[in-house]
């Protein structure tokens, strides 16, 4: 056995917006079902055997397998990925032309954007 570390990044502070992660191992048995605290969580799982790994938040959703190795401790997943394909309906596309040539579009240029105050 060995004690390993999942980092889960994209999380929440303390124990506010954490994940829900189920661990399985080749079986299908449950291994590990327990909350995140500060994006990360402590196990010990079995060298050189392979888990599957499902996590739920409201940052998204992440369903991975991963393989515990000898020299490695900590293990990092990402719900940054899943928050960007949430947020599509956000995305804005501008059409920038020139102003002393109307049909001849910007092809390379700086647009600084910021939120009203």
């Amino acid at each position: 056995m060995k004690e390993i570390e999942l980092i889960f990044n994209g999380l929440g502070y303390k124990d506010v917006m954490q994940a829900c992660v189920i661990i399985y191992d080749l079986d299908n048995n449950i291994i590990c079902k327990k909350e995140t605290y500060n994006g990360r969580m402590l196990l010990c799982l079995k060298k050189n055997s392979l888990y599957k790994l499902i996590a739920k938040s409201n940052a998204g959703f992440i369903k991975k397998h991963f393989y515990i190795i000898n020299n490695c401790d900590k293990y990092i997943f990402n719900f940054n990925k899943c928050i960007l394909y949430q947020n599509q309906s956000r995305i804005i596309t501008f059409l920038l032309t020139d102003r002393n040539y109307k049909n001849l579009p910007i092809m390379k240029g700086m647009i600084t954007l910021w939120q009203r105050q």
